[in-house]
């Protein structure tokens, strides 16, 4: 068996007492919800699809190729969540623009095969291939019994929650996207009245953190678990933006368990405010916009809420969250396929990421480590970085 990989967990408070063993009928609620980082389908994965058809792979083992090594994790998951940076579809016009990611629309088979339950689109690549792009991904989820959020028809639509239930526990999802003064994206990519696109603001952040003021004091009542998705921060850094901070406290005051951030393409901070989690950045989970990335570290998030089980009344307040650590490419040998991190440098994503939230000046997280950065991923085979 391979080496134990290390978790790094986080528990609101002191551990609670132990329960009692209830009736099956007595049972309070519960719920897994595992995050991940960003997923690009297009791009790269269709050559390697088809270097993978001539070694005589079937369409289901290429399907399931790139999330194999983790699927015991995301495929067990109550709900599996991800950002889907690009496009499904066969049709529409690029966007002027530095980069257009899409996938034929038959990869969506390759979500289905990791378990993914529920997608943001509230990222710079939904809107690539113009409004009929855009539609075409959210038929094309729909259809494939996959929940989006963060993009729509208009601006009412693209700000309207994705609602799921599991264990009779109800899962609410917002999606915001804003890259202040670094983006280079045009302005055509945001969705306004009667314009499709995703959601948020060019540059204007005053009206974004009020959006999200409205929207999830709206949804709070709705549901017991409220989870907003935000893409921002600048690309390739671990330090966060202040107006990533602004993003996730006005999200907490107005009610948030948990923001997952994505867009830097990197790890940055994990931390607990008023109650609910905040994941800054959990970095690239199958990104095949790049063949070969040079950061390599990345997280999955796996936060299990319980009805009750700490007896709090805030946000978060019944939830507790693991860091499942991953390298997410293996070239040449085989790359856009995350795999779970052996010990000694999961161990050490543990301690960038507690760097991450208070370092003031790029590259200080890494000083003194060596190599700065994974550039490999050694030997784990560990399925579930879980088991004892």
């Amino acid at each position: 068996m391979g080496a134990t990989v290390l978790i790094l967990v986080f528990a609101l408070g002191a551990f609670p007492a132990a329960a009692p063993v209830l009736a099956a009928d007595q049972r309070q609620r519960s719920l897994v919800l595992l995050a991940g980082g960003d997923v690009t389908l297009g791009y790269h994965l269709p050559e390697f699809q088809d270097e993978l058809t001539a070694k005589g792979m079937s369409r289901a083992e290429i399907e399931a190729y790139p999330f194999a090594r983790i699927a015991t994790i995301t495929r067990s998951a109550d709900l599996f969540l991800v950002n889907l940076e690009g496009t499904l579809t066969s049709q529409g016009k690029p966007v002027e623009k530095s980069f257009n990611f899409k996938a034929d629309p038959q990869d969506v088979a390759v979500l289905q095969s990791a378990g993914v339950d529920v997608v943001s689109l509230a990222n710079n690549h939904a809107f690539d291939y113009s409004a009929e792009g855009l539609s075409q991904t959210r038929a094309t989820l729909l259809r494939a019994g996959i929940a989006a959020f963060g993009a729509g028809r208009d601006l009412a639509e693209a700000r309207r929650p994705a609602i799921l239930e599991r264990n009779g526990v109800r899962v609410g999802f917002l999606g915001y996207l804003f890259m202040g003064d670094h983006t280079i994206e045009p302005e055509i990519i945001y969705a306004g009245p009667g314009r499709p696109g995703v959601a948020g603001t060019h540059k204007d952040l005053p009206t974004l953190l009020r959006w999200i003021r409205e929207d999830v004091t709206a949804l709070r009542t709705r549901v017991d678990l409220l989870v907003v998705v935000f893409h921002g921060g600048r690309e390739s850094r671990n330090l966060i933006e202040p107006y990533q901070r602004q993003v996730a406290e006005t999200a907490v005051a107005a009610g948030a368990d948990l923001l997952v951030g994505h867009h830097p393409h990197t790890l940055q901070g994990l931390e607990q405010m008023e109650g609910a989690w905040v994941a800054y950045s959990l970095g690239n989970l199958m990104f095949a916009g790049n063949w070969n990335p040079r950061r390599k570290e990345a997280a999955l998030l796996e936060l299990t809420w319980s009805e009750g089980a700490s007896g709090g009344e805030g946000p978060g307040s019944r939830a507790q969250v693991r860091i499942l650590p991953l390298a997410v490419d293996n070239l040449p040998k085989e790359p856009f396929q995350p795999r779970f991190l052996p010990e000694d440098r999961a161990a050490r994503v543990r301690t960038l990421m507690r760097c991450y939230l208070t370092a003031q000046e790029e590259g200080a997280c890494e000083a003194g480590l060596d190599p700065p950065f994974i550039t490999g991923v050694g030997d784990s085979e560990r399925e579930d970085p879980r088991a004892p």
